[in-house]
């Protein structure tokens, strides 16, 4: 028994043509549904439906069940097989959704090149920002590829980092550096505080009382072997 994908009910299997008596597939369309899209096909003001949006369009071909913009999107009109059939278009970037091209195509993979650009792992960590890696390399180009605060260059050692708002709603701000990313994070993304230290280091208070007051060079090299009390658990 079968369901006709017509009319619906459900019928023996030989009331189905076969499609393939080899295989023991049969067609969706019971006899009684496929001899009456027989006789309306008779009339020559009759136009077949899209087997994919559904809609009516021209007759177009023989054996054509697409309409035109949904082969165009399924078929890649231009780069043919070897033997002269249509081939299938690629499938969406798995990313960012954009379009790939065959010539740009690499066997096992389902990215785009720019999003292929940017590492696996980096990939993954976009998600938690709800970007996509062509947003990111858009971005990082827009910005010229260096940390919008300090504008040092972003080479393999000084990452990018994406500063987010830490307070609801959690916006997107940019790309720094990982110094400047925590600059803001320290100062809990307080612009007072941020002009705060600003306005302290063009006028700092010791200078105003004490000019030309300098520390000695031991000062930094106490603070670099400076090595703090820990407490032994007892």
């Amino acid at each position: 028994m079968k369901n006709c994908t017509r009319c619906g009910q459900l019928l023996p299997l030989d009331d189905f043509y076969f499609v393939s008596r080899k295989l023991g597939t049969r067609r969706g369309e019971c006899k009684p549904c496929m001899a009456e899209v027989k006789r309306a096909q008779k009339d020559p003001n009759w136009k077949p439906t899209c087997s994919a949006c559904g809609k009516e369009r021209d007759r177009v071909g023989p054996g054509r069940r697409l309409c035109k913009p949904c082969f165009d999107a399924k078929y890649d009109t231009e780069d043919r097989c070897e033997n002269g059939s249509h081939r299938l278009r690629l499938k969406p970037c798995s990313a960012c959704g954009a379009t790939r091209l065959r010539e740009d195509h690499v066997k096992g993979s389902s990215l785009c090149p720019i999003c292929r650009s940017v590492p696996q792992g980096r990939r993954k960590r976009l998600r938690d920002f709800n970007m996509t890696p062509r947003m990111y390399v858009t971005l990082l180009e827009e910005q010229d590829r260096c940390c919008w605060i300090c504008e040092r260059p972003f080479t393999k050692r000084l990452i990018p980092h994406v500063d987010h708002r830490h307070a609801s709603p959690m916006i997107v701000r940019g790309l720094l550096c990982g110094t400047c990313n925590t600059i803001l994070g320290l100062a809990k993304d307080s612009a007072d505080r941020l002009l705060g230290a600003a306005k302290y280091l063009e006028t700092p208070p010791a200078q105003m009382f004490y000019p030309g007051l300098e520390a000695f060079p031991e000062a930094n090299r106490r603070n670099e072997t400076f090595v703090p009390l820990r407490r032994e658990a007892a």
